[in-house]
């Protein structure tokens, strides 16, 4: 197992807690740092419960491999959206709001460019969670230049290629996610690989740094806690929290 990379160029400007990441790229204007000395708040929305993937542990997935019974199918509507910035304290220049994808991936909802637009304007930085196949790299490149220092996007891709991805980020395209994440981690803004240690992709983290370092990506590394059949052994966890810093999201270190 190698050991971690720390490709920081200005100590001052890392938060401490990140240097024993995989791959951490410090913030691409460490001067407008939403958290640098202020406290904030994380707000949650869900924008969407569409998605093209079926991950056998997303919450929207039931055993056979479709989607729970129950779940409505739905896109945040923008007149609610709006109501709510409106109405409520939650929208504020100390806000963090973070687009979650725990029923459904953001990139689904047909106007997700203008929920961006309303989070944006109406917070200090915008978080997004998604699989990283939808759209295409052109669409990311515009969205990195457009919100530049105001927006971060995680991508959950587990795996180096295609076989490996889709042992758990079912009917999601390898190819079209590392190169949309590619794409945005060439811009202003803040790029993410969300990386779920397995069974079956262990073998792969030492590509995995070397991809994310030749794309200057941040990555981070998380265990499934969901003591599935995937799940990686008791043994080999213990042996990784050796080299690297497990079950840290970096926006986490926002809040």
């Amino acid at each position: 197992m190698s050991e971690s990379i720390d490709n920081t160029s200005n100590e001052d400007d890392v938060n401490p807690k990140s240097q024993n990441y995989a791959v951490w790229v410090p913030h691409k204007n460490p001067s407008s740092r939403p958290y640098k000395e202020v406290k904030h708040s994380m707000v949650d929305l869900t924008p969407s419960t569409y998605c093209q993937a079926r991950c056998p542990e997303c919450p929207r997935t039931g055993k056979d491999g479709q989607v729970i019974p129950g779940l409505k199918l739905e896109h945040l509507s923008i007149d609610i959206l709006k109501k709510m910035v409106k109405s409520t304290r939650i929208f504020n220049e100390t806000s963090i709001i973070r687009l979650s994808g725990n029923y459904g991936d953001p990139m689904m909802h047909p106007n997700i460019e203008e929920i961006i637009d309303i989070c944006v304007n109406n917070s200090a930085y915008v978080i997004i969670s998604t699989n990283g196949a939808l759209r295409n790299a052109a669409w990311y490149t515009h969205l990195g230049n457009k919100y530049k220092y105001k927006l971060r996007i995680i991508f959950g891709i587990d795996g180096t290629n295609q076989e490996v991805n889709n042992m758990y980020r079912v009917d999601v395209n390898f190819a079209k996610a590392y190169e949309n994440m590619k794409a945005f981690a060439a811009t202003p803004s803040d790029a993410e690989w969300q990386y779920i240690i397995f069974e079956h992709n262990y073998h792969q983290i030492d590509d995995a740094i070397k991809m994310a370092t030749d794309i200057n990506c941040s990555l981070f590394f998380m265990f499934d806690g969901w003591s599935s059949p995937l799940a990686l052994s008791a043994e080999k966890e213990e042996s990784l929290t050796q080299y690297y810093t497990i079950n840290e999201p970096l926006w986490k270190l926002l809040a």
